[in-house]
């Protein structure tokens, strides 16, 4: 019986997180059309839940796959401290 050792790279790990990315994607795409509290939206937060326990487990932030919040950009920001003052 031969052995081998296992080898995860980081192209590994990116390929894994790009997939993870994707699955998450999917579930929430469910999620807002499963009923509330019905048996598929419940096995579908579970499965969220696992794939941002396994992006946890690759970059130390269990919400690195979540979307983050629109932002104005410091454009924006700034041509909001011009009207303020005038």
């Amino acid at each position: 019986m031969s052995r081998h050792r296992r080898l995860w790279t980081g192209p590994d790990a990116e390929e894994y997180l790009a997939a993870l990315r994707e699955w998450r994607r999917r579930c929430v795409a469910i999620l807002t059309k499963a009923p509330i509290r019905s048996p598929i939206a419940l096995a579908t937060t579970e499965i969220m839940h696992a794939i941002d326990g396994a992006a946890e487990v690759i970059t130390g932030d269990r919400e690195s796959l979540w979307s983050k919040p629109a932002s104005t950009g410091p454009e924006m920001r700034a041509r909001f401290r011009e009207t303020d003052t005038e």
